[in-house]
């Protein structure tokens, strides 16, 4: 529906013009509700925002940029602001920025680089450049959960290095580096906690529960803390070595 009320009335009239915005932008008043609704309902909203990635109702932002790059929409930013909240899961990031390549970004190149909403979109997509690059596998650090990894290394720089880690086997849920680390942690603890926790994982719906999911989310996260340490540390070169607390 947007793209034809988009692509209804020539652009060389000015109140044409101004009709065409004001269908376009009744159309997002609408799309602003039903993204307001998937974000806000306590059942499967992953499911839902994938539904809706998958459906228009984003791509509305990419028919109304034209139009409205010199100047603050509120629900134009509520809708792009909610959705883009919602990449820090792999499958909803390749799909976010598969839309933004698309559609979003060849409108935002026909604005001028001074206007506000190329500002305020740019910047958001510029931020999640970095965790994108961590869905690739190769560029992901492996996670160890025995307690003790830390200590059969030097450094954490060398603890956190790429290795390809194994899943336990009975509750899909912790992964260790190596079978020495594997032993170690069963022998301290694991062996009380893998019962429950493969219950627990088959309990789980198994789209939201992948060890993948929680390997990126670690990932991002160590870039997060590791960036702001790194500009915390640029801003105040007197702060001591260590972590900061």
């Amino acid at each position: 529906m947007c793209k034809r009320l988009y692509e209804r009335y020539p652009p060389e009239d000015a109140g044409q013009t101004d009709e065409r915005l004001r269908h376009l932008l009744g159309i997002v008043d609408l799309a602003e509700l039903v993204v307001n609704w998937v974000a806000s309902t306590s059942t499967n909203v992953l499911h839902n925002m994938r539904r809706m990635l998958d459906s228009r109702a984003f791509h509305i932002i990419g028919y109304v940029v034209p139009f409205i790059a010199e100047q603050r929409h509120t629900k134009i930013d509520s809708i792009f602001n909610t959705i883009s909240s919602y990449t820090l899961y792999p499958h909803k990031m390749r799909m976010f920025f598969n839309v933004v390549a698309t559609l979003v970004t060849p409108q935002l190149l026909k604005t001028p680089d001074t206007s506000y909403r190329k500002g305020s979109f740019g910047t958001t997509v510029t931020h999640l450049i970095p965790y994108r690059e961590v869905l690739e596998s190769s560029k992901q650090r492996g996670l160890c959960d025995n307690i003790k990894h830390l200590d059969h290394f030097g450094t954490r720089d060398a603890a956190a290095a790429i290795f390809t880690e194994r899943v336990c086997s009975a509750c899909r849920t912790v992964a260790y580096c190596s079978v020495r680390c594997q032993r170690e942690d069963w022998k301290s603890i694991h062996h009380l906690e893998c019962a429950f926790m493969a219950k627990e994982y088959c309990a789980r719906n198994p789209d939201r529960s992948l060890y993948h999911h929680r390997k990126f989310h670690a990932n991002t996260s160590s870039y997060t803390f590791e960036t702001t340490e790194t500009v915390q540390r640029s801003s105040y070169p007197r702060l001591p070595n260590g972590k900061l607390s």
